[in-house]
This record gives structure tokens, C-alpha cells and sequence, in this order.
């Protein structure tokens, strides 16, 4: 059971992260997800060009990766998923450190990554490697 809930929580993720990252790839000044530019006030980045590739690397990449080791049941398939859950626990805590404040839809998010990495954790053997 705990298997199929991290499976579909790291499809979520995935699908999230790959939407996000190339909606902000494609339109930097945020236009098609309502982003306020002026959430890069306090940030390096001028606009969402950057992030954008940052969230497709450290997001998409680690959480399409444990989705696929998990679909063909490869060994260390919840050691990826761990790393998964931590990447986007860490892209979370900078992104609230960056921004001061966080979006419904990013806390919702954020308790996911939480909730992953705490069930990968357990279906790895309570190991991190």
C-alpha cells in the first residue's frame, strides 16, 4: 500500500515539476502561471527563466528517475525516491527562505515532498543510502 501511495505521489510531483519548470522556461516573466515577478525581488534570478531550469533538474529529473526505477521495480528504486523527497524538501525550504512566504498550493506541495521522502524512507529500511 505504502508503495502505491509514493508512486502516485512522485507521479504528482513529476507531472508538477515538468509543467512548472517549462512554463517558466517558456514564459520568464511568469504570465501563464500568475507569478508575480516581484517574488524575485529578494532572489539572484531577474526572472523565472533560471528557476525554471533549476526546477526541472532538481525536481523533474530526481522524481521522474524514482518513478521509473519504481515502475520497472530496479533495485534501489526507494533510495532514488528518498532523494527524490529530499531534493524537493530542500527546493521548498530555499524557496521559502528566498520568497518569505508560501502559496496553498505550495505548502500542499510541500507536505507531499514531506510525506515521499518520510515513505521512501520507511520502504528503503529506514536507510538514507
Amino acid at each position: 500500500m505504502l508503495r502505491k501511495i509514493l508512486f502516485v505521489l512522485l507521479i504528482l510531483i513529476s507531472m508538477s515539476a515538468v509543467f512548472t519548470g517549462a512554463a517558466m522556461i517558456t514564459h520568464p516573466a511568469g504570465g501563464i502561471l500568475t507569478l508575480n515577478p516581484g517574488l524575485l525581488t529578494n532572489s539572484f534570478f531577474p526572472d523565472f527563466f533560471f528557476p525554471g531550469i533549476l526546477i526541472l533538474m532538481f525536481v523533474a529529473v530526481p522524481s521522474l528517475f524514482a518513478v521509473f526505477f519504481m515502475a520497472v521495480n530496479k533495485k534501489n528504486q526507494y533510495r532514488r525516491a528518498v532523494w527524490a523527497g529530499l531534493l524537493l524538501t530542500a527546493w521548498f525550504i530555499a524557496q521559502f527562505l528566498f520568497i518569505g512566504s508560501l502559496h496553498w498550493t505550495q505548502a500542499f506541495l510541500f507536505a507531499g515532498a514531506i510525506l515521499a521522502t518520510l515513505i521512501s524512507f520507511q520502504l528503503n529500511g529506514k536507510k538514507l543510502l
